[in-house]
């Protein structure tokens, strides 16, 4: 039987699409309230929060083990999404 790392994708890994809406409102559900911000601000064009590094950085690690691109990228004070399709993921996240 092969091992995870055989099965497992290597970075850089896909974006998050469509497709991956029940992966996304599964993961959103769970998370603290600094990374639900940075993401809420890259919806609405907001400037990046307090603290947005660190959320940032956790949406990373999490997306990594989702085998997915980060959902969200900061940009100096400027955080964005980091897909083709905004409005799914505003629908996932307003379910």
């Amino acid at each position: 039987m092969p091992g995870m790392e055989e099965v497992a994708p290597k970075p850089p890994y896909p974006r998050w699409t469509g497709a991956d809406w029940v992966e996304l409102m599964l993961f959103h559900k769970k998370l603290p309230d600094g990374p639900r911000g940075v993401i809420r601000a890259a919806l609405d064009d907001q400037p990046a929060p307090n603290g947005a590094a660190e959320s940032v950085w956790y949406l990373d690690e999490l997306c990594d083990a989702f085998y997915r691109a980060p959902l969200v990228l900061l940009d100096g004070t400027t955080v964005r999404l980091n897909v083709d399709d905004r409005e799914w993921v505003r629908s996932v996240i307003n379910r």
